[in-house]
């Protein structure tokens, strides 16, 4: 029997869109077709990496720190506002990282982030701040 052959980016955007839609969330970027015949345009994220602040406290995990509640609620915020992606701590407690749902250049990352207790109290310190452009994106399958 012969397998019917859809193209991947096809398939992919409906897998997105359709489990967007039963997370009700708003689907992810679709690609787009670049000025390269053929090629299609990975979709951009920022990445935002952290690193422990001078108020870390050594030994206790993210959810033992000062500001906690205030931090995760801060995250949680950005989530249902669509703007997180992905994030949370390096299991070495180094550090951690989000990833953003679209293209931030670092002034309004740190505007963004501004009232993150976590930030404002030094428990982490934004190390740094790149565009991403992402190849290969398998966390919905």
């Amino acid at each position: 029997m012969a397998r019917r052959a859809w193209p991947v980016s096809t398939l992919e955007v409906a897998n997105r869109t359709a489990l967007a839609e039963a997370r009700h969330q708003p689907p992810r970027q679709k690609l787009a077709r670049s000025a390269y015949a053929g090629q299609l345009v990975a979709p951009t994220r920022t990445v935002v990496l952290f690193s422990a602040g001078p108020a870390w406290i050594r030994g206790r995990g993210s959810r033992q720190q000062p500001h906690w509640h205030g931090h995760a609620a801060f995250i949680d915020n950005l989530t249902a506002r669509g703007l997180l992606v992905a994030g949370g701590p390096f299991a070495d407690e180094s550090g951690a990282m989000n990833i953003l749902a679209g293209p931030l250049e670092r002034t309004e990352v740190e505007q963004l982030y501004a009232t993150d207790p976590f930030l404002m109290h030094a428990i982490f310190r934004l190390e740094r701040v790149a565009p991403w452009l992402v190849f290969v994106d398998r966390w919905l399958g």
